[in-house]
């Protein structure tokens, strides 16, 4: 059983889709808004789980085990609706704190979703070897990472 948190959770995407898959468990989240916070805690049972509302307040000291660590970070600064500042609006900064949790607990996995043109803003940030792409399935206008941490180097695929 692969144990996971669940950061922006919104109202759990993340949580339905690896439940539906099987062999995961959510061990706890983080959502800022109160009212997809409240539909989240009404879908799923989160008694008892590590909770946080604000990603910039999550202390890795206090997070239960995990192997898993899944985020859909705001997509607004990096959306073609959007500005498109990317990380030069604090919205997008938040992928930020994402990395500064997988570097402090080192999980075995990352997940995280956002829009296509975040891939241009992650390529700033790291190596291009350490980045794998795989051209998306029926995804539309969403972009899936999935990163393994292997030798300390993140390995992102997109699909």
């Amino acid at each position: 059983m692969i144990k996971f948190v669940d950061m922006f959770s919104g109202i759990g995407g993340f949580r339905e889709g690896l439940t539906r898959a099987g062999g995961f468990t959510c061990v706890g989240h983080c959502e800022i808004d109160k009212y997809a916070n409240r539909s989240y805690n009404a879908l799923f049972d989160t008694k008892g789980e590590w909770f946080i509302e604000d990603a910039r307040k999550a202390d890795p000291c206090t997070m239960p085990d995990f192997q898993l660590l899944c985020g859909g970070f705001p997509c607004q600064t990096f959306s073609i609706a959007g500005t498109r500042k990317g990380f030069g609006d604090p919205r997008g900064t938040l992928f930020f704190e994402l990395a500064r949790l997988a570097e402090a607990r080192k999980p075995s996995y990352l997940l995280f979703e956002n829009v296509p043109y975040v891939q241009k803003c992650i390529n700033h940030v790291m190596y291009t070897n350490q980045i794998c792409i795989v051209p998306p399935k029926n995804s539309g206008a969403r972009l899936f990472l999935l990163c393994s941490t292997v030798h300390n180097m993140f390995l992102l695929a997109k699909g």
